[in-house]
Parts: structure tokens; sequence; C-alpha cells
């Protein structure tokens, strides 16, 4: 019975199955945040960040084919000037053009289904702008689409190594569910990530073809793929590292070359010219925009880190360290140990020297990391390189290895989806996670955690000093009473719209604000989220306003909680005469109790 629950396990169709049901599951996630089978959140925009950048060449080709320097995105942004589908072009004074710095390899791929959205947008008479939401459904098919070919690159690949289905299935679902391959397969569409993994797994099973065979088709191919990754994200070419290695040895590898250029320099030729192919389409769209052939695009941007590589934050760090933001990755490293007992030592050297190399020109770009995103997204190029050693750990013979790792997997992955839906729902800062960050909203996912990281960044403290006491005021659901105050024209309440308000009058020599609001709350739903807001007021101006929330600090929605929020503001050379207090209930109905703001002097 458990040998045919094995066989199985490895056989074919079920590996069929598998990998189509985790296709549908990334459909399924879009579909659920994107709303493409529904209209509730038909606002949504997967184009986004540099996606924009890379985006902008579809409609400027396909759609407005007559438009030029992207001049088409006038019309476009006000048809929808709350998309943002424009926020990573530049403008360029000198020659009054638009224009954008990315490459045009991710629009490449992307474009046969840009093109059948556009004709399907046609030919049923639907509004063929480029932009709605049929178009931005292309690229949800096209993102999948390439992790299909990348999964399929690389079960090739390693059933030539002889690992069973049923283990690399394991190993895909681990470096897609467990990873922020994931985000940028199901959510961040527009982002080059997905379409640099494909082609670099595909890469590396037709460069491990050639070599293992000669064959002409697989030459060919491979230059082709080399010149497309190339026009995705130039700097992944470092994969070529990878080639000789994939031979039994520098002798082979040399030999190959040398019959290659010798006698079989026709076939050479073709394999670069299909390399430069993608290059030099590249390469005419630039001078199609620009007026110049530019193969480096991105100006003052450059490796500024060279000297000083961030290795530590690219990996670790709580901004966007690849493990902290995909622990399930920690098995890489228990695969390494059985990778380097069993894969022959030639392969395992270029293994090492082609990460540690690529891994080196990630660290010294000078945004380390890479800008808004889940995690660290410049490390997805590298999965189907680390996924070899990972395949090893289901070689090893230890069964408490094969339940530490597959434990690991698991609750990494678990723990890595809950990061996503954090990361989709405002809970986690997209630019500038710190250890405080990231502990203050670890696992938290109900609504009322969202935005916590930036309201938590603007939260003022005071010491713990023995203050002079001005004034006291408690607070009611309904209105504020005033409990202490010597003197009544600095501190009035009123209820305007229904909202009860305390009104300060500041004395114009005063330097700062100096007070706490403390109390007790029941919030009595997961979603509420009732935030003091300090309004500073040079009338009839609004200089300033703090906003400081409640609900995010409070564990359980259902108990009473103590909540404290100190207010530490500096006045000096602001104009302000008085300061609004406001509590809103953030559209729900929480209790309160003992709810006591008091004024320092």
């Amino acid at each position: 019975m458990v040998s045919k629950i094995a066989v199985f396990f490895n056989s074919k169709a079920f590996s069929f199955f598998a990998v189509i049901l985790i296709a549908v599951i990334l459909f399924t996630q879009a579909d659920h945040y994107y709303g493409y089978t529904g209209n509730e959140k038909a606002g949504q925009n997967c184009v986004v960040s540099d996606g924009t950048g890379y985006f902008a060449y579809l409609p400027q080709y396909i759609v407005f084919p007559d438009s030029t320097n992207f001049s088409y995105t006038k019309h476009i942004h006000d048809k929808y000037p709350d998309m943002k589908f424009f926020s990573m072009l530049s403008y360029d004074d000198a020659q009054k053009r638009v224009y954008t710095k990315f490459y045009v390899g991710t629009a490449l791929l992307q474009a046969p289904f840009y093109f059948i959205a556009h004709k399907i947008h046609q030919w049923s008479g639907w509004e063929a702008d480029g932009h709605s939401r049929g178009y931005r459904l292309s690229l949800h098919l096209a993102a999948i689409f390439y992790w299909l070919v990348g999964v399929i690159s690389l079960f090739q690949f390693f059933n030539r190594k002889g690992f069973t289905r049923f283990s690399m299935l394991c190993g895909i679902a681990l470096i897609t569910f467990g990873t922020n391959l994931n985000f940028f397969t199901s959510y961040w569409v527009s982002m080059s990530h997905v379409y640099s993994f494909s082609m670099i797994a595909a890469f590396i099973n037709l460069s491990a073809l050639w070599a293992e065979n000669d064959k002409r088709k697989h030459f060919f191919w491979m230059l082709f793929v080399l010149g497309l990754i190339a026009i995705i994200r130039p700097v992944n070419v470092l994969v070529v590292f990878i080639v000789p290695f994939l031979f039994d040895s520098w002798r082979v590898f040399f030999n190959r070359i040398k019959n290659l250029f010798v006698r079989n320099y026709v076939q050479a030729l073709i394999g670069f010219i299909l390399c430069f192919i993608p290059v030099a389409v590249h390469l005419a769209i630039q001078y199609h925009q620009s007026g110049s052939f530019s193969l480096y695009t991105y100006k003052n941007e450059g490796f500024t880190n060279a000297s000083n590589p961030q290795f530590w934050n690219v990996l670790f760090s709580y901004q966007k360290g690849f493990f902290v933001y995909a622990p399930a990755m920690f098995v890489l490293f228990i695969g390494i140990v059985y990778f380097i007992k069993k894969e022959r030592r030639f392969l395992i050297l270029g293994w090492f020297l082609t990460v540690l190399i690529w891994l080196y020109a990630i660290s010294s770009w000078w945004c380390w990391d890479y800008g808004g995103s889940l995690g660290m997204r410049a490390m997805i190029e590298l999965l189907p390189l680390f996924l070899l050693p990972i395949m090893f750990i289901f070689h090893a013979k230890s069964k408490v290895v094969l339940l530490v790792s597959v434990a690991v997997m698991l609750l990494g992955a678990a723990f890595y989806q809950r990061l996503q839906t954090q990361f989709n729902s405002g809970i986690i800062d997209c630019c500038e996670m710190t250890k405080a960050d990231y502990w203050n909203v670890f696992l938290k996912t109900d609504e009322r955690h969202r935005w916590m990281v930036a309201y938590d960044r603007s939260r003022e403290t005071l010491d713990e000093k023995k203050r002079d006491v001005e004034f006291e005021a408690n607070f009611a659901i309904d209105k504020w009473q005033i409990q202490r105050n010597p003197d009544t024209t600095k501190l009035v309440t009123l209820v305007y719209d229904k909202i009860p308000m305390l009104i300060y009058r500041v004395d114009t020599k005063a330097v700062k604000l100096q007070g706490r609001i403390s109390g007790d709350i029941k919030l009595m739903d997961p979603k509420c989220n009732p935030f003091v807001s300090i309004r500073y007021i040079d009338e009839p101006n609004l200089v300033e306003e703090s906003v400081f929330t409640i609900g995010s600090r409070i564990e359980d929605e259902y108990a009473f909680e103590h909540f404290d929020i100190a207010i530490n503001h500096e006045l000096t050379n602001k104009n302000i005469d008085r300061v609004e207090f406001v509590i809103s209930l953030g559209g729900c109905v929480p209790e309160f109790k003992n709810v006591n703001f008091v004024k320092f002097k």
C-alpha cells in the first residue's frame, strides 16, 4: 500500500496535477486581491513601483503606436488620476520629453499576452485604452505562464540529475510559497522578477542540456535566452558563470569552446546573433525614444557600495533581509551540507563561485534594499541556483534531518504567507522596517494594525521624571470634562458636528506642548482602531496635525486594555494660537474607562 502511494506521488499525472493546482492558487490569490471575477476591487492596480517603467512600453507600442516619447501618458493620467500608472517615469527638461530608464525585456515577455488582451478589447467593442482591468489581467496571466516556464525548466534539469518527481514538487512549492516569488507572481506582476526567475531557470536547463549532448538547438536557445536575461535585468547575466561547471571538467569545457570556434564557427556566429537580437530590440527602442543607442539608462545610479557590500543587510536585516522575510530558505544551509557530500566538486566550486559573485553584485548596488517591496526582491533570481543544494536534502538518510528540514519548510512557508498578508494589508511597511517595527507587528493581521509602523514612527515620548500638572480633563464617549484647570481662559470644551473637542489656547511664549492621554479601552471589533488627533491651529489655518492610534496597540479586542499616549511636541516658531484634542472612534463603538488627559507645565 505504502509503495503504491509512493509510486502515485512520483507519477507524471500527479506532478502535472500539482503544478496546475499551484498555478490556480497563484491566480486565485491575484483574483482575491484585484477582483478580476468581481467588481468590488476593480480599483486595485498591479502596475506599481518599477513596474510602471516596464509597463509603459506596452501601451506605447501596441495601443498608441503613433505616440512618441510616451506622450499618451497625459491622456491616461487624466483618465485614471488615482492609479499612478507612471510613477517611475521621468521628465527630461532639456529635451522636453517623458522617458523610462527601465529595460524593455519585461515588457517584451508580457507583450503577447497584452497584445491578445488589446485585440479582445477591440473585437468586443470594449474601450481599448491599454490600461483598463482586462489589460492588467493579461499581466497576471503572463506572470503565471512564465512561472510555469521556469518550473518546467527546473523539472527537466532536476529529473536528469536523478531526483524524484515528488521531491521536485516539494522544492518548487517551497520557493513558490515560501519566498517572495509568490508575491511577484500573484501581486506585483508588472515587476521583472518572475520573468527573470523563468529565464534564468530556462538558461540553466538549456546550458546543462548543451553541456550534456552538444546539440545546436540547445546552444541557440541558450544564447537567445541569455539575450533576454540581459534586457530584463542586466546584472543577471552573471548566471553565465555557472556554465563551465555544468561540464565534467575545465578540460571538457575548453575543448567544447575550442571546437565551437574552430570547427563550428558558423554555429557560434548564429548563436551570438541570436543572443544579440533581444539586445538590438532594446537599443532600437532606446533610439526611438531618445535618439541615442544606450545600453545603460540608469544615469547616476550604480554599484557605489562595491567597496562596502551590504551582505548582512541583504541577507539578514529586519528591513529587507532575504532570510528574515523567507525563513523557509534556512534549509539552504542544511542542503549545502549534503550538496558538498554528494555532488561533483567541480559543480560545487562553480555553484559557490556564481552565488558569491552574484550576491556581491546585489550587495554593491547603491540602493541595497532595492526600494519598496516585500523582502529582498533582488534575490528571487538566485532561487533556481538555491534549489540545487536544497534538493539534496531529499537524499539524506537521516530521518531527523528530513523531519527538521520539512518542519522548517512548512513553518517557514506558513510564516511567509502571513508576512505576505500583512504586507498586502499595509501592516508591514514597504520600505523602512526596523527590528522594533518587525516585532511590534509580528503575526498581526487584524485591520486595526494597518499602517501601524508608520503611525508608531510618529509617536512621541516623554521621560519618566515627575512633572507639574497644569490641567486635567476626562473623556467620555460623548464629551470632554475638565477636572483641574486654574485658568478657564486657556481651556474650553465643545461639541462640533457631534464630535467632542478639547481646546487649549496656547501661550505665544510656549516652546513645547507636553502631556499624556491614557485610559482603558475595549474595542469590541478586530477592525476597530480609534485614534487621538491633535491639531495645531494658527487661526484659521491648520499648521500641523499629529495622529496617534489606539487600537493598533491593543492585543485583545474583547477585553479592557490600557493605552498611554505621550505628547511632547515642539512649538517654537510655529505661530500656534490653539490646540484641538479629538478622540475619534474609527468607525466603531468601543468602550472607554478612566480616560484622562493631563497637560504638564
